[in-house]
């Protein structure tokens, strides 16, 4: 990332990652450390910081939560991942947090696998594995990343351009 971001300078970086990352322990000084220490929060953030710090300082950073997960354990991994992805961005200058947590919810509360699109048909928005997204479920996230993106930024359709 450091050399493909020095080579393209880029205006905008949009990240969304890490939902296998509360899954397994993680090795730190040639130590297991598992999900749900301090020092597995530590080496998170960390790493967080480090991902937005190789960016050039020009460019506006957006990292996309994950949204909510039907398994309330794993669930809860993934808002914590949220909330120190969350708290790098605000120790970053041009950096900020999109929440989805509630987009894919029928409810803002409760994980869905099914919901009504905008032409008002019931569409299913998670593959089976209950993680991943279906190409309508990838469409409601990134109208909410749009939504956000067209309140921070200029866009230009690119016919106009």
């Amino acid at each position: 990332l450091d050399d493909l971001a020095a080579k393209e300078k880029p205006d905008v970086v949009i990240i969304m990652m890490g939902a296998n990352d509360a899954y397994n322990p993680i090795r730190v000084d040639g130590q297991k450390v598992e999900f749900g220490t301090q020092g597995w929060d530590t080496f998170y953030l960390g790493r967080a910081r480090e991902l937005l710090s190789v960016l050039p300082n020009h460019t506006m950073v957006y990292w996309v939560g994950l949204p909510i997960m039907i398994k309330p354990g794993y669930a809860e991994r993934i808002k914590k991942e949220n909330d120190l992805a969350a708290q790098a961005c605000l120790e970053r200058s041009g950096a900020m947090f999109i929440d989805t947590w509630h987009v894919l919810t029928e409810d803002g509360q409760t994980y869905a696998s099914h919901l009504v699109n905008e032409d008002g048909r019931t569409v299913k928005i998670r593959k089976t594995d209950t993680i991943h997204f279906t190409l309508p479920g990838a469409y409601m996230l990134s109208d909410r990343v749009m939504e956000v993106l067209q309140d921070e930024i200029e866009l230009i359709p690119l016919k106009e351009q």
